[in-house]
């Protein structure tokens, strides 16, 4: 080796390459630790490419998300109306008696309920449930004497989730002859006279399915119905015109929501064994 005029030793070169000093080394490291840091960064341009990556990814997928959401409330609803079915037909059979799902109409500000002061508060609490607010009401209460019927109505009324409503041709009355030939796919409800919204109600017509002791199904002239019975669920929204003191002066109108293909589902009930359970359309 050999001094340096520097004052470092350099090592002379051996083989085919010469050996780098400790300030050449000290040199390069720097230099290379400068150009790792230059290749690791982003430049203003990338930056401006990954955000617009982004936007256009996340517009795309937004719509989607949206409609994910529309049909697991859909779904939702149409699981709480099963289990309420399957409810008001257990309580059928443990009552031997009849047991109807009772939806709420859309002429609720109009109906004549009497002069029961409890029935008029219910109305009044129920003017909004049209398309979404149904209850149980049992032909007779457990106790009652042979031949001395106490119709009573059971729970608490139930509503299907914000935006999701029963659908439209569902509370479209017709008269009982007529029903009765229609197609079960797509035919109403069928409608019965009751006491209504409560015990001491005058009678009034009002949308229906109704459970015998048995389990199975009957109409509102207490015949079993063999087939199946269909209660569509969709997306939707009700509108009704108030005055300025917020009083309801105009029948509640259905509003359909735009869906996703296939979130417009229908909850089957077998007519022999009451039995019910949700059914999705198949996406074509």
């Amino acid at each position: 080796m050999k001094r340096s005029t520097t004052g470092h030793w350099a090592v002379r070169s051996s083989g085919t390459g010469a050996r780098l000093s400790e300030p050449q080394r000290a040199g390069y490291s720097a230099a290379a630790q400068r150009a790792a840091r230059r290749s690791t960064a982003f430049s203003l341009i990338e930056l401006l490419i990954v955000l617009g990556i982004i936007g256009i990814l996340a517009a795309i997928s937004l719509p989607a998300l949206r409609g994910l959401g529309k049909s697991n409330s859909t779904d939702s609803a149409a699981q709480q109306l099963v289990d309420d079915l399957a409810l008001a037909r257990s309580r059928a059979i443990n009552g031997r008696t009849i047991v109807h799902v009772v939806f709420v109409p859309t002429n609720m500000m109009v109906l004549n309920v009497g002069p029961s002061t409890y029935a008029q508060s219910v109305q009044a609490r129920l003017i909004d449930g049209g398309f979404r607010t149904y209850g149980f009401f049992s032909n007779r209460s457990i106790g009652d004497q042979p031949g001395r019927p106490q119709p009573q109505y059971m729970e608490d009324w139930r509503t299907l989730p914000d935006g999701v409503l029963l659908a439209k041709y569902e509370y479209e009355p017709e008269a009982y002859n007529v029903w009765l030939a229609a197609n079960p796919t797509n035919r109403p409800l069928d409608w019965i006279q009751i006491p209504f919204p409560t015990e001491d109600a005058l009678p009034n017509w009002v949308p229906h399915i109704a459970f015998g002791p048995e389990g199975g199904l009957v109409d509102s002239q207490g015949e079993r119905v063999f087939g199946a019975e269909f209660i569509e669920v969709a997306n939707g929204s009700v509108l009704s015109g108030r005055d300025d003191a917020g009083n309801q002066v105009t029948p509640p109108d259905w509003m359909h929501a735009p869906t996703q293909p296939g979130s417009e589902i229908r909850i089957r009930v077998d007519g022999f064994t009451g039995k019910a359970q949700v059914v999705k359309p198949e996406i074509q």
